[in-house]
């Protein structure tokens, strides 16, 4: 009590003013907290969660005595020397584990204090470890940190947290978790391990340097701290034979590690018909399957695959001579899922162009945006799609040329458009040998043969499309096509693909979750009693999915990860029961054949077993880059010149195993390409995703660039500034947010609805779920938006206003009454002709509706007219055997209040202090 009375006394004072200045100053601006990656026990689960609390474990080590030697060398035997130097092989290491560049130690205070200093005992060491930073440069940096860090160690620690607003925690340190002690000169008592993540000590004896980390079990296995203490002694080792030595240059990973990581984690090479195109392989089976049955259409029409090789050789032949179709150019496909689009993909092929599938479902300026982009030759279109656009055979610009000097299986075969950061979506070129070697690495991971059996299930334009559409001619099945209420609908989509027989289904993982939703419901399950296998794809695979579907099904499943800048997939998975519960996360596997990945920090320097770092890929499947744009696939496809890869690129087999195997015919395919995904290896060689580097996300499989969204967005008129993040719901569902702040003259928000003005520009699954608005946008002290905070906020979204006509009939008011449960709008007047899409209303959403009306009605309502009819009139009419459709009208309406960042902040502050407390 005498102390704290003492202490405050002393900061009313103002005697600690220019101290307390000081530390605001230091660490002023955004702060991270610095750590190491969850690590590893050996053959133990990554995340020890089974630990007791408070447990702790040490581990201890001495440097070698060459390197111990040097420290008294460069030091000149001066303990205050040797912990600076310490402190840049521990600042380093969080740099390379945390992948951050601005480093927080906790250290105790000196021993040697004036009388009556026992205000504080800690200390905080704020480091920027800079990659152009050479060693020496490193280290005048700490020891001016160190000397100002003690000069003004007087301010107390905790009254430096208060001023930074950070809510106190009385089993956590405030701004560090890893701390570095000195036996021979930090006041040691100051310091309690137990808020410590790691506390590193280090204490000069006779000859050596005693070394201990006192760690927390359950956030770091004892492997990780074992290669830690390894990975500090190859630093010194490095730093010692070249003091000049950049740190984005120091390596210090072992030979065995690089052996590992490098060489064993990547032995895919395998056979296949590399040299081959996707002409070449479908011609061959019609040789063989020439009267079997290839593809059956939505309406079970079918064709054989003599016929489809007829009807597409004339249509090449259509394309070159009638509309100067010539290799290397791009036909776009504008067509819905049918045999006609099947025969136009194989025609395009087979006229040497590639083909570039449209969603015929994308609005027209969407695909008018495409077309224009990828220079396409001309769009073959159906009658069926009526968009405005020109008619078949119309020419569309110069095309792209043929490429001189590539054999046929390197030329463009695919033009895949993917979302990007500006409001100008990028197409991705793939070539035929990327394409036909992720087909036969899933058939041959995963031994699919003739007797299996695929539908189409999922959108022309996303990549996965084009496996399910070459794997069957590569076997010579047969290609099932489904109409888009199937593809849409879990129930008949099994019940479908039950019915064919399907054998091998690739599906999202929340159309799983929809389906599997359902049957926890009351809904009879379907029994998929041919199904072999279920290859889940496209978005982020989680434990209770897996845990959920075994429950129901005997099924193996398998998680694929990949790319469209692969050819699809990179990685598999083969997910066993009850697949890391205690974990939180479903690996995605290790490398397809003839594919070599590596984990790699921020100096493109490989991470160690169990360490976060971005993913990068290269391989037979890689892509030739970004049609159009080539600042972006010089930024994204890196040459591999880094002193880790072999110098010879085009060695056909390398020297040894810790060269990299690679093989190519072209120099454009010495790169690797930077997925922009966060992840780490585990001990057997698999992947374990972590995030995303940059804020890209998945939506029903489909990558999303936020920022594409929000150059839309700023293109309104009444909008100032916008925000889209993504946001997971209770169900673990993917949404999209859009944080707006409207201009001065806002009524425009009001008159237009968002969701509308977006409609028009970009797919239906990049519009977001809410529209929030704000009064002003958060920002992180950089001026960055802050997307955190924006991930947490909670906020009446912007809903436009419906005409209102009340329900009248019994069933109309309980389809009302459902659609109020479903979508909680107990306090919204749903009228008759409004459209379930238009109050919030979700693909998810309606499966439960169907359910529930289901269940209240005592009838089967096909899922394919909840969609037709999306108003509760026209559904109830429906219903009632009366026939009619309606469409709901939008009416300037009320905005909801801005959101007050300032004071929502405040508050947010207030209520976790006080929680706090209370606790």
């Amino acid at each position: 009590m005498e102390d704290s009375i003492s202490k405050n006394v002393m900061i009313a004072s103002g005697e600690f003013e220019k101290e307390k200045n000081y530390w605001l100053d230091k660490l002023s601006g955004e702060l991270t907290i610095s750590g190491f990656s969850p690590g590893y026990h050996p053959g133990e689960p990554e995340l020890n969660s089974h630990i007791a609390p408070g447990k702790r474990a040490v581990h201890r080590f001495c440097f070698p005595e060459k390197i111990y030697k040097e420290f008294i060398h460069i030091s000149g035997d001066s303990p205050y020397g040797i912990f600076i130097l310490l402190l840049t092989g521990l600042d380093f290491l969080l740099a390379k584990y945390s992948g951050n560049r601005d480093i927080i130690v906790g250290a105790p205070v000196l021993k040697q204090r004036a009388p009556g200093d026992y205000f504080n005992h800690l200390v905080v060491l704020r480091t920027k470890v800079e990659a152009e930073f050479a060693f020496k440069d490193l280290v005048l940096q700490v020891k001016q940190t160190v000397s100002e860090a003690y000069q003004h160690m007087n301010y107390p620690f905790d009254e430096i947290a208060k001023l930074l607003g950070i809510p106190f925690d009385p089993h956590h340190y405030p701004l560090f978790e890893t701390a570095i002690v000195s036996g021979n000169l930090h006041d040691i008592d100051g310091l309690n391990p137990q808020k410590c993540t790691a506390v590193f000590t280090f204490s000069q004896a006779e000859g050596c340097i005693e070394s201990e980390v006192d760690y927390d079990p359950a956030r770091l296995g004892r492997g990780m701290i074992e290669s830690l203490a390894q990975h500090l002694i190859n630093y010194f080792r490095q730093v010692w034979q070249n003091p000049q030595v950049r740190l984005s240059e120091i390596d210090i990973l072992s030979v065995e590690e690089k052996r590992q990581i490098l060489w064993d984690f990547n032995q895919t090479a395998a056979d296949y018909p590399k040299h081959k195109t996707l002409v070449e392989i479908f011609t061959e089976r019609v040789e063989k399957n020439s009267l079997h049955i290839a593809v059956v259409g939505p309406d079970r029409q079918h064709i054989s695959y003599g016929e489809l090789n007829i009807k597409s050789s004339r249509l090449a032949g259509r394309l070159r001579e009638k509309h100067g179709v010539r290799e290397g150019d791009i036909v776009g496909l504008y067509l819905p899922r049918s045999i006609e689009m099947i025969i136009g993909l194989l025609g395009t092929l087979k006229a040497g162009a590639a083909c570039l599938p449209i969603d015929s479902r994308y609005p027209e300026k969407r695909v008018k945006l495409v077309l224009e982009d990828s220079g396409a030759r001309m769009v073959l279109k159906s009658r069926l799609a009526v968009c405005g656009l020109a008619g078949p055979g119309e020419v569309r610009g110069t095309g792209h040329r043929n490429i001189k000097g590539l054999p046929p299986a390197l030329n463009p075969a695919y033009v895949i458009y993917t979302s990007g950061s500006t409001n100008k979506p990028k197409g991705v070129l793939l070539h035929h040998r990327g394409i036909i070697n992720h087909m036969c690495s899933l058939v041959n991971v995963f031994g699919i043969g003739e007797e299996d059996d695929f539908c189409h299930t999922v959108s022309s334009s996303f990549v996965v499309s084009i496996f399910q559409t070459f794997a069957p001619f590569y076997l010579g099945r047969c290609l099932r096509l489904y109409p888009g209420e199937v593809m849409g609908d879990p129930f008949q989509l099994f019940g479908r693909a039950a019915s064919d027989g399907v054998t091998v289904l690739e599906i999202v993982p929340s159309l799983l979750n929809a389906y599997l939703k359902l049957i926890e419901t009351g809904k009879r399950k379907v029994e998929l009693s041919r199904v072999r296998m279920m290859i889940l794809t496209g978005e982020e695979l989680l434990p209770s999915l897996v845990d959920r579907f075994y429950r129901y099904y005997d099924i193996p499943l398998v998680n694929a990860y990949g790319q469209s800048e692969y050819s699809d997939d990179t990685l598999f998975y083969r997910v066993p029961r009850g697949s890391r519960k205690e974990t939180g996360s479903i690996p995605v596997g290790k490398p397809a054949h003839n594919t070599w990945v590596y984990i790699l920090d921020l100096n493109f320097q490989p991470q160690p077993v169990g360490v976060a770092g971005e993913l990068y890929v290269g391989g037979d499947g890689l892509a030739i880059g970004y049609l159009n744009r080539v600042e972006l696939t010089a930024e994204k496809f890196i040459l591999a010149h880094s002193s880790w890869l072999i110098a010879d690129k085009r060695e056909k087999k390398a020297r040894s195993s810790v060269e990299f195997p690679m093989s190519y015919e072209l120099s454009a395919m010495s790169s690797i390409f930077k997925t922009g995904d966060l992840v780490l290896w585990q001990p057997d060689g698999n992947i374990r995703f972590l995030g995303r580097v940059d804020h890209q996300v998945k939506i029903r499989g489909f990558r999303v660039e936020p920022g594409e969204i929000e150059t839309y967005l700023l293109q309104h008129k009444g909008i100032q500034a916008a925000a889209v993040v993504p946001k997971q719901d209770k169900k673990n569902n993917q949404h999209l947010y859009a944080y707006i702040v409207p201009a001065k003259d806002s009524a425009s928000l009001a008159a237009v609805p968002l969701t509308e003005y977006l409609a028009a520009e970009l797919p239906g699954y990049m519009i977001p779920s809410a529209f929030i608005l704000l009064e002003e946008m958060p920002l992180l002290p950089n001026g960055k938006v802050d997307r955190k905070y924006l991930s947490q906020l909670e906020a009446e979204p912007l809903k436009p206003k419906m005409t209102y006509i009340a329900p009248k009939t019994n069933l109309e008011k309980q389809i009302a009454g459902v659609w109020q449960e479903v979508l909680n709008l107990e306090e919204e007047k749903v009228g008759t002709d409004v459209s379930f899409f238009q109050v919030g209303g979700t693909s998810l959403d309606i499966l439960a509706v169907n359910r529930k009306l289901e269940a209240l009605l005592g009838s089967e309502i096909p899922m394919v007219n909840m969609f037709k009819y999306p108003t509760i009139g026209a559904l109830a009419r429906y219903l009632s055997r009366e026939s009619g459709d309606e469409t709901a009208s939008y009416q300037p309406g009320k905005q909801p209040a801005r959101v007050n960042i300032r004071k929502q902040k405040l508050e947010q502050r207030t209520r976790r202090i006080k929680g706090t407390e209370n606790g």
